[in-house]
């Protein structure tokens, strides 16, 4: 079994670049989605409530855009959604992996190094972009400027990624050179045919 974690900042294609290697054969899991499941969790809400009130609930669910918008305005309640759901999707993760029975799993997670999911991977993919790009799609995927910036200050920075990088591929182009250097690049990341 391979596993390779795909990673990078916003709007950087790390869910393409997934998505070519799930077209492979590989099992994708979205970190992203056991998030917005883990939200749903009647543990996870009693805590979410506890610390940041009714405010974030619409009928009864966890209104991400409220939360994010909450959190993305204060590291002290960031750092305190992190503690809540980080060690329950890391579990979740990892029984996904450990359940599945796939020669190749990728692991599509923006925070894949802050949750510690990157000591589990056999090879981390690192997408990067320029900031132009980057600002171009956050619009096309209706993310104002101003909230991008925020989500940003979040981040790591670029050189921490590429410290636990075993393969970086810009994405500035169009999708098929993207596509055609991930796949290009199958064989450095222990892809297994």
């Amino acid at each position: 079994m391979s596993i390779i974690g795909v990673t990078g900042q916003i709007c950087s294609g790390k869910t393409t670049a997934s998505k070519v290697l799930e077209k492979k054969g590989a099992l994708r899991i979205d970190v992203d989605k056991v998030g917005h499941d883990v939200l749903k969790k009647a543990v996870v809400k009693q805590k979410l409530l506890k610390v940041f009130g009714e405010n974030i609930f619409e009928k009864r669910k966890v209104d991400r855009s409220k939360l994010a918008e909450m959190v993305f305005s204060d590291k002290t309640k960031m750092q305190s959604l992190c503690k809540i759901v980080h060690p329950i999707m890391k579990k979740e993760v990892i029984a996904k992996i450990k359940k599945s029975r796939r020669k190749n799993i990728v692991v599509d997670a923006a925070l894949l190094i802050e949750m510690g999911l990157d000591k589990y991977m056999d090879k981390i993919l690192v997408i990067t972009v320029k900031k132009s790009v980057q600002t171009a799609r956050a619009k096309k995927r209706k993310i104002k400027e101003v909230d991008l910036k925020k989500r940003m200050k979040f981040q790591l920075p670029l050189k921490a990624f590429l410290e636990v990088a075993d393969v970086v591929i810009a994405n500035n182009n169009c999708s098929k050179t993207f596509t055609k250097h991930i796949l290009d690049n199958i064989r450095n990341l222990r892809y297994i045919i």
